[in-house]
């Protein structure tokens, strides 16, 4: 019960009067939801594997958490993002809901090298990912990114030598704001899995085409795409699963081209102008 009334003090909670220094030495996850007033965390919590903070309006910084693996930030304030440098073993950071962010810090991940995935949703100002803000080309180990509900969301970084060698899933929603992808996606060589929905100023794909190695291909409410043409999967023999959906500006996709062989799941829905399908779903040899 003391143990308890002691976390209650670091929590700022008017009814506990202990303020001695607080430590929790096999504390492995802690999950801080709507802890308006809470300011400081203790400082030492040297078993911290996974941190959840939701609604910490107040809490501006981070104590050194060298074991942290997993951190969530959702609705809390932007000046923890300042705080996350020196998270060297976090393999999975997910940040939602934080305003007035126009760009990111400047390698504000850069040393988190063991990182294998980033979420980035409803960063209602963000306009770019960049190398310097990220430090992406640092990430080596990343594996899954994840950008959503980031309206006034532009621009990748062109050189897709920029982004982690080792990525294998991408996912853009709600970027209304995006215009196109990066020439060089096609030198992902391990993306198996693109997902593209509610990106409706997107008209064309690189023509460069898309990684040869993937499997999963999602394109879904892009409203400004009028056609995906053969060049896109010109160099792939992998693809399993594609859904084309609700793109109300589409004509035509793989009008002059086949399919690979290797396609065993194809869905195309209300595409209401689509006129044509591949030449008779013909299979390429």
């Amino acid at each position: 019960m003391e143990d308890f009334k002691e976390f209650l003090a670091f929590a700022s909670f008017p009814y506990s009067d202990v303020r001695k220094p607080v430590q929790f030495p096999s504390l492995q996850q802690l999950v801080l939801v709507g802890c308006k007033e809470l300011e400081d965390l203790p400082v030492t919590l040297p078993s911290l594997e996974g941190l959840e903070i939701d609604g910490c309006e107040k809490l501006a910084a981070l104590p050194r958490l060298m074991g942290l693996c997993t951190l969530s930030v959702l609705d809390s304030n932007a000046e923890l993002l300042g705080c996350m440098n020196e998270l060297t073993s976090l393999t999975s950071l997910h940040l939602n809901h934080i305003s007035h962010v126009k760009s990111l810090p400047e390698g504000f991940i850069r040393h988190s090298t063991k990182l294998e995935e980033l979420s980035l949703d409803s960063f209602s100002e963000l306009n770019q990912l960049s190398n310097e803000q990220v430090g992406l080309t640092d990430l080596a180990s990343l594996q899954r990114l994840t950008i959503s509900n980031c309206p006034q969301f532009v621009a990748f970084p062109n050189e897709a030598d920029k982004l982690s060698p080792v990525l294998n899933y991408l996912s853009l929603k709600h970027s209304e704001s995006l215009l196109k992808f990066p020439d060089e996606l096609y030198k992902l060589k391990f993306l198996t899995e693109l997902r593209i929905e509610w990106c409706p100023k997107i008209e064309s794909f690189p023509d460069t085409g898309f990684p040869s190695m993937l499997k999963r291909l999602v394109i879904g409410e892009c409203g400004g795409l009028k056609s995906l043409p053969k060049e896109v999967l010109h160099n792939n023999n992998c693809l399993e699963y594609l859904d084309i959906h609700k793109c109300s500006s589409l004509i035509s996709f793989l009008e002059e081209g086949n399919l690979p062989t290797t396609l065993k799941h194809m869905k195309v829905y209300y595409c209401k102008i689509l006129t044509s399908l591949p030449g008779g779903l013909m299979i390429k040899e």
